[in-house]
């Protein structure tokens, strides 16, 4: 039988995990990836996030974000529009969170459904989608950090178009004019993603990632 101490424990990591979260998101919408950084476990060699490809170990996410998104995102490819007239929201909603009843570990998932606008070289860019998050979570220093980190693709879509059209998910140009074609990838992931799905009217849509159900001791077979 629980014992109210547990309980308390227990309500106390979920509420931390969901303000960890919330963090995540200001900062990702804010651009303040130094600050998203400190989210992360330091002390796992096997901290992740699967966002396009799978970027393992502090550097590797450090890459993802210091490096792809302040580059595409700030105006690193377009010099003169650092930040001009960039607008990203990724709210979340509908929290699952389990934590471990050993009370080391715990899981969560959440819906985003979100929006953005980017003003890039002569070219204006607004999309929407949804996704889906699937996260681990560690204690670790006395406080709850972001162990793995799994972003589950939805639809994407750009601003003058229905959801349900098939219309490409939005590319940034390489350079000036309407016609040029994506960048090369200047901050690959380490792996490829291990899932990938984008909405199509004739495909069912998978149920991914499962609602976390509750546990002892994390398994590593059903990681993020």
């Amino acid at each position: 039988m629980d014992t109210i101490e547990q309980t308390i424990r227990e309500l106390e990591a979920v509420s931390e995990i969901q303000n960890l979260m919330g963090a995540y998101s200001f900062f990702l919408d804010g651009r303040k990836y130094d600050d998203l950084m400190g989210l992360f476990s330091v002390t796992q060699p096997d901290v992740r996030v699967e966002l396009g490809g799978v970027y393992v170990g502090l550097d590797s996410i450090a890459r993802l974000y210091l490096g792809k998104h302040y580059d595409q995102h700030a105006g690193g490819h377009y010099p003169g529009f650092e930040g001009r007239g960039i607008v990203a929201k990724h709210p979340q909603n509908t929290p699952c969170v389990v934590v471990g009843r050993d009370g080391k570990t715990a899981k969560g998932t959440w819906v985003s459904l979100g929006f953005a606008f980017f003003l890039q070289s002569d070219r204006k860019e607004q999309h929407w989608g949804m996704f889906r998050y699937g996260a681990d979570f560690i204690f670790e220093n006395g406080q709850w950090r972001i162990w793995h980190l799994k972003v589950y693709d939805g639809f994407m879509t750009d601003g003058n178009h229905s959801w349900s059209d098939p219309v490409p998910r939005p590319m940034p140009p390489s350079g000036p004019g309407e016609n040029a074609g994506p960048p090369p990838d200047l901050f690959p992931p380490d792996y490829p993603p291990t899932s990938g799905y984008r909405y199509d009217i004739h495909i069912p849509v998978p149920y991914a990632p499962e609602v976390p159900e509750p546990y002892s001791v994390f398994d590593p077979d059903k990681a993020n």
